[in-house]
């Protein structure tokens, strides 16, 4: 007797089940851009509200900023220390390329923003990435990865 058959209706029958049982529901074509989520997670960080910063994060967060593993909680103790330090920083989102495939985006940009202290104002960028996911509604961070960009050598 031949299997022939039975794999048949064995792949007629998984053709048959409802894929979205397995994955998870796509972003709707009205989801604002995942890259705003971004700017909310800037504007979270510039204003201090950990709060806010939390809420841009997905359940799985984590980041890689300044050569070193971040976890979401550890990323927002990045606040306390820049305000222990009483340093105040600023971030842009600049030429975002992004790209969305149904529940997970993935975006890259420049970020030419600022660090501020007692000495004054000093200009910085990062080249810098994420990787987003649709999770309740809303575009999440699950993972940030930022490089400061160093200038070529002469």
């Amino acid at each position: 007797m031949s299997l022939r058959p039975f794999t048949a209706i064995a792949v007629a029958a998984i053709w048959a089940m409802p894929v979205c049982a397995w994955a998870a529901p796509c972003a709707p074509a009205t989801a604002p851009r995942p890259i705003e989520t971004v700017r909310a997670f800037y504007a979270a960080a510039m204003a201090g509200d950990k709060a806010a910063l939390n809420s841009t994060f997905g359940q799985d967060f984590h980041a890689i900023d300044g050569g070193r593993p971040y976890t979401a909680a550890e990323f927002g103790g990045l606040l306390d220390y820049l305000k222990a330090n009483h340093l105040t920083m600023t971030w842009t989102v600049n030429a975002p390329q992004e790209t969305v495939a149904c529940d997970v985006a993935w975006a890259n940009w420049d970020n030419h923003g600022t660090v501020t202290d007692a000495n004054g104002t000093k200009p910085l960028e990062w080249l810098e990435s994420a990787v987003l996911r649709w999770q309740d509604g809303a575009w999440k961070m699950a993972f940030f990865h930022s490089s400061k960009l160093t200038p070529p050598k002469p």
